[in-house]
């Protein structure tokens, strides 16, 4: 095999070696971020999801009963921040598992249906019309419900969850191997562009990533609500900031490759 050859060989497996590890670390990050249940669970809580659902929750419920002639009060203890938590927290593990979940709203109701009987028997207020007061507890449970479960807008993407992880599995072990066999044969030829491999890799997730800043306003994305729409923000973020780290790892890894390659090659000479 000429020089000419092996240096052409070279460079496109090198370019091709470059896009394999580019996609390898995009499935890396995309295996232990957005398909990591826990990492999702840790960002909520670091984020006060928990808190900035119950706050919307209240908020929404006190507005929908201002024309219902009843007090503020009856909203007390309808649920605890715990019992919130563990509604999501169950929301996000039967998601992660491809199963739907219907949300358990039975205490809410039981609890406002006794708040609002307490009210009444403490007033000697009559009720009217059960159906009003039936329809009113329906309507406020549900608002618990449609928070937790994001309106059920995730749904249809629920049951594809754990078929995604299996590609993404299965994508981890095909690239791989690739990069091996390509490094492999990048050794056999005796060419030293393993180094520029791992840079060019480096550098295209940064080309990438300053595309995506440049293209796309994420800073004002709204997606379902403004409390999910402010986590998508922050993983938006953290993903860049392990894009950029990805980045600079890469680099230096692959300058230090090449200058021990050239150094080697200086003794040997």
């Amino acid at each position: 095999m000429n020089n000419r050859f092996k240096i052409i060989l070279g460079y496109i497996l090198a370019f091709i070696g470059s896009i394999i590890l580019t996609l390898l670390v995009a499935v890396v990050i995309v295996k232990f971020t957005v398909l990591n249940k826990q990492y999702v669970k840790d960002l909520l809580e670091k984020n006060n999801y928990y808190t900035n659902v119950s706050e919307e929750i209240n908020n929404k419920m006190k507005y929908y009963m201002e024309s219902s002639g009843l007090p503020e009060n009856i909203l007390e203890n309808l649920y605890s921040k715990e019992e919130l938590k563990s509604d999501i927290v169950l929301f996000i593990d039967n998601a992660y598992d491809g199963n739907k979940i219907k949300i358990n709203v039975d205490k809410i109701s039981n609890r406002l249906n006794k708040n609002i009987d307490d009210y009444l028997n403490d007033h000697d207020v009559k009720v009217t019309s059960q159906s009003y007061i039936d329809s009113f507890v329906n309507n406020m449970s549900s608002i618990y419900e449609k928070e937790v479960n994001l309106y059920g807008m995730v749904n249809g993407f629920i049951l594809y969850v754990p078929k995604v992880m299996s590609i993404v599995n299965m994508l981890l072990l095909v690239l791989s191997v690739i990069l091996i066999i390509i490094i492999m044969g990048l050794l056999l030829l005796k060419v030293n562009y393993i180094g520029s491999l791992v840079m060019a890799s480096g550098l295209i997730i940064m080309f990438v990533k300053l595309l995506f800043n440049e293209k796309i306003d994420y800073q004002n994305i709204l997606i379902i609500s403004n409390n999910f729409s402010n986590i998508i923000k922050v993983f938006i973020k953290n993903i860049g900031f392990i894009c950029l780290i990805s980045c600079v790892i890469l680099v230096i890894v692959g300058l230090l490759v090449n200058i021990i390659k050239s150094y080697k090659k200086t003794l040997l000479d």
